[in-house]
């Protein structure tokens, strides 16, 4: 049995996901060390729970006689006609949000920004402002067909913005707020105004969208979220670039129906919609020419450090050296010394007690711990080579040794120095890149493929793929999440199972 899982700690509910096979005998204990180190991640990482109450386990079950059909193949997509094809490289190409290819006049990205109101005790598009440099412009909906028809007007309010936007030219469009507020409303709309095929998202685990593109085939647009590029709120961000914000402060009357009888009220309104969509392209603008001017290229050798950007300048330092190459594979390194050794190695720790402050972490029970006493772990040599002089001794087990190199000098020195010489936009900028260095390398491998389903093919999906969510769109279509990158070992063992039931 496949499983995916929602977990429970204290009175909050939090779904991950996790490829375990399991079956009638399998214990809990058992259960819990395949998962126990993802569920201590997230809970490490912002949740803030630390007694997990109780487990509630969804499985795929492989006694089911459609689920028996599953094989495992080397290489190529995954279909839902009963065959698994193992891949990791779905969507791995389009996991980040390329640059704008433009010049320095900016001209081919808008900007865009919904308002809703709440209607019939739902929250609904009212308007849609956007903005492309040489105009800016916002739609309104039809007040008069609220009351009658509400899907109507909606629906009427958005062909007006995508019949604008495919006349535009525009193919890179940006949102503040793509991520979860805007991102929904406007996947459901391209959905119910053009064939689901010609729409695709990239969405992460939270469920929150990272782009939204629709293939015309002579024309791509694609909806891309400015917050995930300038992680600020928008006011923060066009203080930052220097431009003007918000004119006006929202007003709670902008909810109510009784906007549209107040023609005053009403005009505010659109001059507060409006100017979120200016203000996000004048700051975006800002931005890019700051791009095109000065990170063109950058020096090769700069040796500027600061404590301020430690994680990056670790990268740099010439005696804190990148692995690069695989040299060697050691299965046996009892004749080798630590000092002689680069790479990642298999050791048995003692770390006496008199080590008063333990500086070598260690994975226990899902915490990180700093211990002392011995143990068995997998470190890094120049990890393992800075605290032997506090007292830690070491026999090396066995090892992955690889060649040493400065990878990373030129980058860093490039952006550092934007950063100690410039205030502002610049400075924000050059911070932007040093600080995302390091976070890149550490990101999780859960991939996730976006794809919309006719609701009559819904069960075809549910047995031949593993569904990490299930959007439901319209009557018509409904958004799978599904894994795009499956554990190999796991596949194995399926196989293995349906090769002997069969």
């Amino acid at each position: 049995m496949y499983k995916e899982m929602a977990e429970m700690a204290g009175s909050m509910e939090y779904n991950f996901h996790h490829n375990v096979l399991i079956n009638s005998t399998t214990t809990f204990n058992q259960y819990y060390k395949e998962v126990g180190d993802l569920v201590n991640h997230k809970l490490e990482h912002g949740y803030g729970a630390e007694v997990i109450e109780y487990y509630k386990v969804k499985v795929w079950n492989l006694d089911l006689m459609q689920n028996a059909k599953i094989k495992l193949h080397n290489k190529g997509r995954i279909d839902f006609l009963g065959y698994r094809k193992y891949s990791t490289s779905i969507t791995k190409s389009n996991i980040a949000i390329n640059p704008i290819k433009v010049d320095k006049t900016c001209s081919n990205f808008a900007t865009m920004d919904l308002e809703t109101m709440n209607i019939n005790g739902n929250q609904e598009p009212v308007a849609i402002s956007a903005c492309n440099g040489k105009s800016s412009k916002v739609f309104v909906i039809d007040h008069t067909l609220i009351h009658s028809s509400p899907d109507l007007a909606v629906n009427k309010l958005w062909k007006e913005y995508f019949d604008y936007l495919l006349k535009s030219g525009m193919d890179v469009i940006f949102a503040h707020n793509l991520g979860s507020f805007d991102g929904y409303f406007l996947y459901k709309a391209l959905i119910n105004h053009f064939y689901p095929v010609l729409v695709a998202a990239l969405i992460d685990e939270s469920k929150s969208f990272i782009s939204i593109s629709l293939n015309l085939g002579t024309l791509k647009i694609v909806f891309k979220d400015s917050l995930r590029i300038f992680p600020v709120s928008l006011d923060n961000l066009c203080q930052i670039f220097k431009v003007k914000g918000k004119l006006v402060k929202y007003d709670i009357r902008f909810n109510d129906l009784s906007l549209f009888t107040n023609s005053r009220l009403w005009g505010t309104f659109k001059s507060y919609a409006l100017q979120d969509a200016v203000a996000l392209y004048k700051a975006l603008q800002v931005a890019q020419g700051i791009y095109f001017d000065y990170y063109k290229a950058y020096v090769t050798d700069a040796k500027y450090f600061d404590v301020n950007s430690l994680y990056s300048n670790a990268m740099t330092l010439k005696h804190n050296p990148m692995p690069l190459n695989l040299i060697k594979v050691h299965k046996n390194m009892d004749n080798l010394k630590l000092e002689d050794f680069f790479g990642y190695v298999k050791v048995e720790v003692i770390c006496p007690k008199s080590v008063t402050r333990p500086m070598l972490p260690f994975k226990y029970q899902g915490k990180t711990i700093y211990p002392t006493g011995n143990w068995i772990a997998t470190y890094f040599s120049e990890e393992l080579k800075a605290v032997q002089m506090l007292g830690y001794q070491f026999r090396l087990i066995k090892g992955y040794e690889f060649s040493k190199a400065n990878i990373f000098n030129s980058y860093v020195h490039h952006f550092f120095n934007i950063k100690l010489n410039s205030t502002g936009a610049q400075k924000a900028i050059a911070k932007l890149h040093l600080n995302g260095l390091y976070g890149y390398f550490g990101r999780r491998q859960d991939l996730i493929e976006t794809v919309n389903v006719n609701n009559s093919s819904i069960s075809k999906y549910l047995s031949s793929r593993i569904v990490k969510e299930l959007l439901k769109i319209n009557d018509n279509y409904s958004t799978f999440l599904l894994s795009a990158n499956i554990n190999h070992n796991v596949l194995r063992n399926l196989n293995m199972i349906c090769e002997s039931a069969t």
